[in-house]
């Protein structure tokens, strides 16, 4: 398998850390290898969730191996979170989901392969 992430997962997320744990904890459970997807997260606050955000993004990779590009930035939309995010992503296919998502262990297998 090739060393960069063949789809990357882009999210902008805006004070709801709780959200993004679920859909973190569903990426946790892909059945796609991990070396082949990325996870782009731009934050679009600097608030009291940052330390909440910056821990979660931390478990994450440490304890299942996600890789993630956190990036965060005064609110300035979720248009311009998810352009930044899209900019900063390795992979040639992009998917743009939502912080609260919850989703199927087959979901990005199954994206890709209908991507391919």
């Amino acid at each position: 398998m090739s060393a960069e992430p063949s789809i990357a997962l882009v999210v902008a997320t805006y004070r709801r850390p709780d959200a993004m744990a679920t859909l973190l904890r569903s990426l946790a459970a892909q059945t796609l290898p991990r070396q082949a997807f990325e996870v782009s997260v731009v934050v679009d606050v600097l608030d009291e969730h940052e330390a909440a955000y910056r821990d979660l993004f931390a478990r994450a990779a440490a304890e299942h191996g996600l890789a993630i590009t956190a990036q965060f930035q005064p609110n300035a939309g979720q248009s311009v979170a998810r352009h930044r995010a899209i900019l900063s992503a390795r992979a040639p296919w992009i998917a743009i989901i939502d912080d609260d998502m919850d989703l199927s262990p087959g979901f990005l297998a199954a994206h890709l392969a209908a991507l391919e």
